[in-house]
């Protein structure tokens, strides 16, 4: 059995803890890429165009993360400094499948229930980021002994092992290429009271609460000490946790709309997502024409803290579904089971991916946009070879 048969025939998690109910092909329950209004005809669960989205940015997060510049992918990406990045869009997505599977377990077996299943892929992740944090310091205390360059930066090579063990698992040390996890790992252990209070009608607190804590970040980012990282990347998360929650409800919505009104909303979807990416790309290679002042790095960057980053994340999102759902059939023709398997199996990708790029600086380094392109669609490779071999399958959340 194959490893993309084997996720379709079983509820698939997200590598960094969403979970999605996938159908093999989609059956009439799908949308089809011609309907401007995909979710509308969708059923939770059945989401193609999801699990292709989701693809979409695991591979391109992975493909950017060694960082060789100039390479093609670099140029479609904007190196991950344009309004909005992949990574974003990733959180989002696993928040909204996340809320989606523990709102099915909270009605139908209970709040026990869903809080055993959150907590126990919690304690997955947790395991895997404190277990490649230590072999990465490992590695990279090796490395330094021998004088070795291309260990990334952040390591530490002072502290005993016992003090950087504790460091660890109270996850105020994190070093390698696996950090997204060890901010997963607790969004899992909050997320089945933030859907209980969504269930009672609270999604406005859960959502307001969490924008307020990323507001704050702008204003004082010594107010959260350690957590500070955790609390910039949880708001895509929880948007993308009440926006699944309430997917039922939206759907039922949009099927009251007129045909016209619903392609309307898919155009406005997708046109300001393409002006999002757009006037990205011109800002950023192109600064002559970039505004400057602090107004602008307060609402844009700010270390990806700008304070309308959350809203740009939601656009391209709902961009970014209603053309991969407009697009479906031909993305399945070409790079649909690529996507997919990449979407499937995501959180083995984001491991096996870490492991390469951590890897990788101390045999080479950048050489020119061919040899880094290169070497970008090469660490995709052995990534995919690993996936249809099922390597490490057994030791490897997927």
């Amino acid at each position: 059995m194959t490893a993309a048969t084997a996720s379709r025939q079983s509820e698939v998690e997200s590598p960094h803890g969403a979970a999605v109910e996938l159908a093999g092909s989609a059956g009439p329950e799908l949308a089809g890429p011609g309907d401007p209004a995909a979710l509308a005809g969708a059923k939770p669960g059945r989401l193609v165009a999801i699990d292709l989205l989701r693809g979409y940015f695991i591979l391109m997060l992975a493909s950017i993360h060694l960082d060789y510049v100039p390479s093609i992918f670099g140029y479609v990406d904007g190196r991950g400094r344009l309004w909005v990045s992949e990574a974003e869009g990733f959180f989002f997505i696993s928040g909204l499948l996340v809320a989606m599977m523990r709102r099915k377990d909270l009605e139908r077996s209970g709040f026990r229930q869903a809080t055993r299943r959150s907590w126990s892929r919690a304690l997955k992740l947790y395991a895997v980021a404190c277990s490649l944090c230590l072999i990465y310091t490992a590695l990279g205390r090796v490395s330094v002994a021998l004088n070795w360059s291309g260990a990334k930066p952040g390591l530490d090579t002072t502290s005993s092992w016992s003090r950087v063990l504790i460091n660890t698992l109270d996850l105020h040390y994190v070093y390698g290429w696996a950090d997204f996890l060890t901010f997963y790992a607790p969004l899992f252990v909050i997320a089945p009271v933030l859907v209980w209070l969504m269930s009672h009608k609270l999604s406005w607190l859960v959502a307001l609460a969490s924008i307020a804590a990323y507001v704050s970040m702008s204003f004082d980012t010594a107010f959260w000490g350690a957590a500070g990282a955790f609390v910039q990347w949880q708001v895509h998360f929880v948007l993308g946790m009440v926006l699944g929650y309430h997917l039922p409800e939206l759907q039922r919505w949009l099927k009251t709309l007129s045909a016209r009104t619903r392609a309307w909303l898919s155009g406005v979807a997708v046109g300001s997502a393409a002006a999002l990416y757009g006037i990205g790309m011109i800002t950023l290679w192109s600064p002559s024409v970039r505004p400057t002042g602090h107004m602008y790095d307060l609402l844009i960057f700010d270390n990806r803290l700008g304070l309308l980053r959350p809203l740009f994340t939601v656009v391209m999102f709902a961009g970014g579904f209603v053309l991969i759902s407009k697009l479906q059939r031909p993305i399945m023709a070409t790079v649909g089971n690529l996507l997919t398997l990449f979407g499937q199996n995501s959180l083995y990708v984001y491991v096996i991916q870490s492991l390469l790029v951590f890897t990788v600086p101390f045999i080479t380094g950048s050489r020119g946009v061919v040899f880094n392109t290169a070497l970008d669609v090469l660490l995709m490779a052995i990534v995919w070879l690993g996936l249809k071999k099922q390597f490490l399958f057994k030791v490897i959340p997927r």
